[in-house]
């Protein structure tokens, strides 16, 4: 007996400087660094029932030009 609307915890692990995940899902913002990170996602509902996922995330680091030389 889930009830709709699961809101979703912080991230536990290593998640990305500079990005956040707001409680419905969205994640936005811009990776202070690149690598791979790992971490889970916890939501629950208002009859305290639980559910958690993990997650791996690659940020590439952008290729950076400088001209001239």
């Amino acid at each position: 007996g889930a009830s709709a609307g699961y809101p979703l915890a912080d991230p536990t692990g290593a998640f990305p400087a500079g990005l956040s995940l707001a409680s419905n899902g969205t994640l936005s913002g811009t990776p202070s660094a690149g690598g791979t990170f790992n971490f889970t996602v916890t939501g629950s509902d208002a009859n305290v029932q639980s559910g958690s996922r993990a997650y791996s995330l690659t940020v590439s680091a952008a290729t950076i030009v400088v001209s001239p030389v």
